[in-house]
């Protein structure tokens, strides 16, 4: 929802992928070329807290890239393996070491995942 109180197109995208991607389409999805995409398929398995979610995890410790990241009106660049590692700690409550955005949590997650 942003700062007018409306749903963007992007997440109106994120909400039908929701309600109509199977658990195989989201973690087929999560290797989309669109780092959009990757994070909303792996945001939607942890919803669903499916069980390959640390496999998944683990997968993408490497994936640096960028996407733009809305919360209400406020706009931030956020890397897919930072943001994934933080929905996991989050809504599931997985254990890492700790959460800071950089390379030392990456480091720190790959050494818990793999």
């Amino acid at each position: 929802i942003g700062y007018t109180g409306s749903v963007s197109f992007q997440f109106y995208q994120f909400l039908i992928l929701t309600r109509m991607a199977t658990d195989n389409e989201l973690i087929h999805l999560s290797n989309h070329p669109s780092p959009v995409v990757r994070v909303y398929a792996f945001w939607v398995l942890i919803k669903r807290k499916n069980r390959k979610i640390k496999t998944l995890l683990a997968k993408h410790l490497d994936d640096s890239s960028s996407f733009s990241y809305f919360s209400g009106c406020i706009m931030s660049v956020r890397k897919v393996n930072e943001f994934c590692i933080y929905l996991a700690k989050k809504k599931l409550g997985l254990v890492l070491p700790f959460f800071n955005p950089g390379q030392a949590v990456l480091n720190s997650a790959k050494a818990v995942y793999k």
